[in-house]
């Protein structure tokens, strides 16, 4: 019934999402399945907060994972409530992290101009860091180090507490490890720099710490929103606990199918465990799907349903049926990507779908190398999401290290980078003398003073140092002087970089300035956002630029109204719908990633990873896989996903033009996929299936697992019981005669 006193109305919610809109006080638990329409209950519920319950804008905090996510939510939230919706909080769990360290980090004796290194940043410094401690990068990698960190910071562990561990004292590598931590947090202090999981780590601490500062937002927040619960990790969960205590007006939304990163600490007990957490919890399910079509959402269930570590629920499908999944197992991955290329070209021109109707996911970035050359041949337009991102392209990272090194003379990093480019003559070795010239308490700058007035390098090498730093110091003042916009072509003009780019005159030069060109209509957008405030001055509006930028995701930099396929991860294409989906590389140790093998969890969030991608998807949807695949450089046979056998049949079938069968499905037109009389093709040679009878349990192109030769698949068996001889094609193995009792086989 509609509410007089509010300007929208709720008859437009189905009664699950009315009760999770108008249940507010208290904590509340909304499991949002697929497709629910989990964005609009949040919007609606914060324009309920705001016009039935009279709370103030600035009092409600909805946090989630992605700048386009909050952007989105932000904007739905001011057409429901208009101009009374936009001082709402609505922020990803990071910038909100940011915008309270900026007030208060100061507390924990880190500068308020404190920077925010990128990945690259932070993996260069562990590199460094390995390097001066003479670690064999084969031994122990910077990329396993920088893993290690980022998981202790996730769970709240500093350096202090891991090097008490038992085990760390026990295992010379794991102290080697805890000992780079160290040096790695302090060189980031002593440039006042934070990476992406210290401004959880901080703000954690600083809440801890310092109660009062704690206290304050509690008083100030009486509502607080949690978007994707399921991917929060412990950083997350204590943050939210900390600010939600007093007046547990907490409200998360999540779905447990859909936790899917684990491998960067998210926890998916957190939604699990919520009604442990808080005994009185209202538990609210939303499970009626508008998404997607019968048989995709009946195929998706049916997948999912095989796990253990989730909470029960059934999806229901609003839309009709519409067609079934088809599934495609091509000879390899050309052929695979020339299916997709052909079935993008058919149904756009039979059944009028555009390019931008498609998606192809695939589970790691190496699988797209086909798929773009198959669509290029095509001439089908396409745009990948999460390749090489704009902010790590070399120009514009040197553009943002002299921004950062401007706002923040305390960071080395950014110094180190911008020094010698463009060429000014200082190397390696006048670097390690600035080093040698600094104490923990000197910036670069004041290590280049000294050096330069020590006489300790050449006089031309003191004079482009000199130089250097005047410019910097010059650059420093103009901040307040000029507009961003103005004062980025200062930055680019003032140093050099652009003029060197200019005399080079080469494609790549061309190309690099083309980019920097592309910077200023990001800064561009930035001042014409709400974001960018009127009345700050040079340096602040200069820090909250650069906060934006370090916390943009790859999603958060694609633009979903263009005119191409879009090629992206698994992992990328959580919150995201389009009527037409190809899942590809469907096959073993791909999906499920190989990593996943003899781990439970693991295999669960793989499958929940499956889950995802299918759901995906509004009208069609194939699934697709490569008998043999070329990856980093070589061919590897491949055996169908185990995720085939998880999928009901009356709701996926194989594709009529499939040329290799595919266990439990039929091909469509009624043929089993295991009938035997069929030429399948494994690496240089062929096999007839031979089926025996009475022989039911391993039937030929059964897949199987041995504990030696790992994944295999059944060519043949010859007698029965215990004394049969069973030929299997391993991949890594060759072609193996077992003897049924003692083979130790598992059936996949």
């Amino acid at each position: 019934m509609r509410s007089t006193d509010l300007s929208f109305s709720l008859d437009d919610l189905n009664p699950s999402q009315k009760d999770a809109v108008t249940s507010t006080e208290g904590p509340l638990l909304i499991l949002a399945g697929a497709g629910s329409g989990k964005t609009r209950v949040i919007t609606y519920r914060i324009a309920y907060l705001l016009e039935k319950r009279k709370v103030p804008p600035y009092a409600i905090l909805a946090v989630t994972f992605t700048n386009k996510a909050a952007g989105e939510m932000r904007e739905r939230v001011i057409s429901l409530a208009g101009k009374r919706g936009r001082p709402v909080w609505i922020s990803t769990f990071h910038s909100a992290c940011v915008r309270i360290l900026r007030q208060h980090v100061e507390k924990l004796n880190v500068s308020r101009h404190f920077t925010i290194a990128d990945a690259n940043s932070s993996l260069k410094l562990i590199k460094d860091i390995l390097k001066e401690m003479n670690v064999d990068e084969k031994v122990l990698s910077s990329r396993r180090v920088s893993w290690l960190i980022s998981r202790a910071k996730n769970s709240l562990v500093g350096p202090e507490n891991m090097s008490e561990l038992e085990e760390v004292k026990r295992d010379h590598l794991l102290e080697r490890m805890v000992q780079a931590y160290h040096m790695y947090e302090e060189r980031l202090r002593g440039s006042h720099v934070f990476d992406f999981d210290d401004l959880l780590f901080f703000t954690y601490r600083l809440f801890e710490e310092h109660p009062d500062v704690r206290k304050s937002y509690e008083d100030l927040l009486h509502y607080i929103l949690v978007d994707e619960y399921q991917d929060t990790n412990h950083a997350q969960y204590q943050i939210i606990r900390q600010l939600s205590t007093h007046r547990r007006n907490l409200c998360v939304v999540g779905d447990d199918d859909q936790s899917i990163y684990r491998w960067r600490g998210a926890d998916i007990t957190n939604i699990l465990s919520f009604e442990q957490d808080y005994p009185d919890a209202k538990v609210v399910s939303l499970m009626e799907n508008y998404r997607s079509t019968g048989h995709i959402l009946k195929a998706a269930s049916c997948l999912i349903s095989k796990n253990m570590g989730r909470k029960e629920k059934e999806l229901v499908a609003v839309r009709p049926d519409g067609l079934k999944v088809l599934a495609y197992s091509s000879f390899d991955e050309r052929d695979e990507a020339d299916f997709i290329s052909a079935n993008i070209l058919d149904l756009m021109r039979r059944e009028g779908f555009s390019s931008k109707d498609f998606a192809v996911f695939y589970r790691i970035n190496a699988q797209s190398r086909s798929i773009e050359d198959s669509l290029r041949r095509q001439n089908i337009p396409y745009a990948i999401v999460g390749g090489v991102r704009f902010y790590d392209r070399l120009e514009i990272r040197d553009l943002i290290a002299y921004l950062r090194f401007i706002l923040n003379p305390s960071d080395w990093t950014s110094f180190e980078r911008i020094i010698n480019s463009p060429g000014r003559g200082i190397g390696k070795v006048t670097m390690d003398r600035i080093r040698s010239a600094a104490d923990p308490e000197t910036t670069p700058e004041g290590a280049a003073k000294r050096t330069v007035a020590a006489g300790t390098v050449n006089k031309k090498t003191g004079a482009s140092l000199q130089a250097f730093l005047n410019t910097i110091t010059a650059l420093r003042e103009k901040t307040e002087l000029v507009s961003l916009d103005e004062f980025v072509v200062c930055v680019l003009e003032d140093t050099g970089y652009l003029p060197a780019l200019q005399s080079e005159n080469t494609d790549e030069s061309r190309t690099r300035i083309e980019n920097l060109q592309e910077f200023r209509t990001v800064v561009d957008d930035f001042l014409k956002s709400e974001i960018s405030e009127e009345s700050v001055s040079g340096t602040e509006k200069l820090s909250t630029f650069l906060d934006q930028i370090s916390l943009v995701s790859d999603i958060d930099s694609w633009a979903d109204k263009g005119s191409t396929v879009t090629l992206m991860t698994l992992h990328t294409a959580k919150g995201l719908e389009f009527p037409v989906v190809f899942l590809s590389g469907m096959e073993e140790d791909l999906l499920p990633h190989y990593h996943s093998q003899g781990e439970p969890a693991e295999l669960e969030e793989e499958r929940r990873l499956c889950y995802v991608g299918m759901t995906r998807s509004k009208e069609r949807l194939f699934l697709t896989m490569a008998r043999r695949r070329r990856l980093f450089g070589k061919y590897d046979n491949a055996f169908p996903s185990r995720f085939f056998t998880d999928l009901p049949e009356e709701n996926v079938e194989m594709h009529q033009d499939t040329p290799f069968p595919i266990p439990g499905l039929i091909r469509k037109g009624g043929i089993q996929a295991s009938a035997g009389g069929e030429t399948i093709p494994i690496s240089e040679f062929h096999y007839e299936p031979e089926h025996v009878d009475g022989e039911e349990t391993l039937p030929p192109g059964t897949q199987v697992r041995h504990p030696m030769f790992g994944v295999g698949q059944v060519m043949s068996v010859d007698g029965s019981g215990g004394e049969a001889r069973i030929t299997v094609y391993f991949p890594k193995g060759g072609k193996k005669r077992l003897i049924a009792k003692y083979a130790n086989l598992q059936v996949l």
